[in-house]
């Protein structure tokens, strides 16, 4: 569904050079009524919904011409001797369209009109919800590649679409990719860059090499992290030789991974266990031993418990799989230890359970125990600034090191007007489950709330948790549907004074054993 018009103004018939596409203004209530909300028994991080007044269907995608405080502008266009007006979105989403081809998604689309809308008309921002990352007028669904999108050209220089709250690191280089790029394959890159300057929410970046136009739009791709403490540190020395060197080799081709140097301690350590006897002292799930071909691949933490699942020596490409998960780790991490101390945003994120009684108790310390698909929380983001509106993207980190932005799902961020609450399953339930694969019956996982001054896409910090090998359901997608109030209005944001604030809050969530 495509809207080009906007909620707010009357409808404009002035001799300007721009005419804008309106409506009259309806202003909603903060707060959604469970009458108005499509009937359900039971809410569970389980499956996306979109827009807060529409039931998401996984069939399809909202594009809009502009936020609810903004108008959708029309503009005179010169095609060769014809002249002709035209709304700004519409005429730059034909455009784009018409150069679609096989494997084109609406995430491609949509990334690169919107920056045609911003640089052709002033306050007016497109927004996309939904399926985004599905082909275009197709029923594929394509994984997306972790990358930021240059969004502004500055001749030997370009400004990243992400910053400090990304984990973005000065120094730190990165690879280039034409637009609409699905996998990071170097014989496509276009050219790299280094990380010159970085603000909370944008980056500027030199240009290193260049091989081919550099557009607005084109991705970039983390190719070195600077920064020592974003890497992760494995001791392979109790590895057989052969092995060894295979995995060796492997690290030394993937960013964020390192071999530790003798006698540094390493945050993890390799090694092969030839019976699962071998195993006893380190009290592992049962579960997770029963179904492994011995000798198997083992990884423990600091701390000696499993850092990932086990794995087959025998199993195919294990060299590739056991580093990806390393490098899922180190990213975990990071995510882990972003935070801004020097935020003045006066904001809060508030954790509850929900009792037999129907009370509610403050879960804010990181101890509380939730029983998956059973003990409610009620998630609770405050907007305390009296004259300032903030944006909210909630991240869950869960105990299998999966990342994934849950709200606002396959959206940029949520708004929060001055001194306004959203919560989250206050009216209906609202539970977790741990992830199928992870190899304890306990597990602390994590939610992050990223407080911003503008809209931001931390969708680069999304990742799958480690895995074993096989194809597994995510262990939690979203929560739009037990969501109790909704910002009403948009406003514009000052970026020159942009600002980030990140709340986090864990919790111990353990699994439902079978009676």
């Amino acid at each position: 569904m495509i809207f080009d018009a906007c909620h707010s103004g009357t409808i404009t018939r002035s001799s300007n050079k721009t005419k804008a596409r309106t409506v009259p203004l309806h202003v909603r209530n903060q707060v959604i009524s469970e009458q108005q909300l499509a009937p359900q028994e039971h809410i569970n991080l389980s499956k996306p919904k979109i827009s807060n007044w529409l039931t998401l269907s996984d069939k399809f995608v909202v594009i809009s011409g502009c936020r609810d405080t903004q108008e959708s502008q029309e503009v005179d266009f010169q095609e060769g001797m014809h002249r002709f007006r035209h709304g700004v979105l519409t005429y730059h989403l034909c455009q784009v369209l018409n150069d679609a081809v096989v494997g084109t998604t609406f995430r491609d689309i949509f990334e690169t009109v919107s920056s045609k809308v911003v640089m052709a008309v002033e306050n007016q921002n497109p927004l996309i919800e939904g399926t985004i990352d599905r082909e275009v007028f197709g029923v594929k669904d394509i994984v997306p590649l972790s990358y930021l999108p240059i969004k502004t050209l500055l001749d030997d220089e370009v400004i990243l679409d992400g910053g400090a709250a990304h984990g973005v690191s000065l120094d730190s280089l990165w690879d280039i990719y034409p637009p609409f790029t699905k996998v990071a394959d170097t014989n496509q890159r276009i050219g790299n860059l280094k990380i010159i300057e970085l603000e909370p929410l944008q980056c500027r970046a030199e240009i290193m090499v260049k091989t081919a136009e550099i557009v607005s739009g084109s991705r970039c791709v983390l190719a070195y992290q600077a920064t020592p403490r974003f890497a992760v540190n494995v001791d392979v020395s109790m590895v057989p030789p052969a092995q060894q060197r295979a995995l060796i080799n492997r690290i030394k081709r993937t960013e964020l991974v390192e071999v530790s140097a003798a006698n540094e301690q390493a945050d993890l350590l390799v090694q092969i266990a030839q019976h699962a006897q071998e195993l006893a002292d380190f009290h592992l799930p049962e579960d997770s031993t029963n179904s492994i071909d011995f000798p198997a691949w083992v990884v423990f933490n600091k701390q000696q418990k499993l850092a990932m699942p086990l794995h087959s020596v025998g199993d195919r490409s294990i060299e590739v799989l056991l580093v990806e998960n390393f490098k899922k780790i180190a990213r975990y991490r990071n995510v882990m230890e972003l935070e801004n101390r020097q935020s003045e945003l006066n904001v809060e994120f508030n954790l509850y359970k929900r009792l037999s009684d129907d009370s509610l108790q403050l879960a804010n310390g990181g101890v509380t125990e939730f029983e998956e698909n059973s003990d409610r929380m009620v998630l609770e983001f405050i907007n305390k600034e009296p004259h300032k509106t903030v944006f909210l993207n909630l991240l869950w980190v869960s105990a299998n090191k999966e990342v994934a932005q849950v709200f606002p799902h396959n959206a940029t961020s949520e708004e929060i007007i001055p001194e306004n609450t959203i919560r989250i399953g206050h009216d209906r339930p609202l539970t977790a489950y741990l992830a199928a694969n992870y190899y304890y019956d306990i597990g602390c996982e994590t939610l992050k709330a990223f407080f911003t001054t503008q809209p931001v896409d931390f969708r680069w910090l999304n990742q799958q948790g480690v895995r074993n090998g096989e194809a597994t359901a995510t262990n939690i997608d979203v929560i739009d549907e037990a969501l109790d109030a909704n910002p009403n209005e948009r406003h514009t944001t000052d970026t020159a004074n942009s600002d980030w604030n990140v709340i986090a809050r864990s919790l111990l969530l353990s699994r439902k054993l079978a009676s």
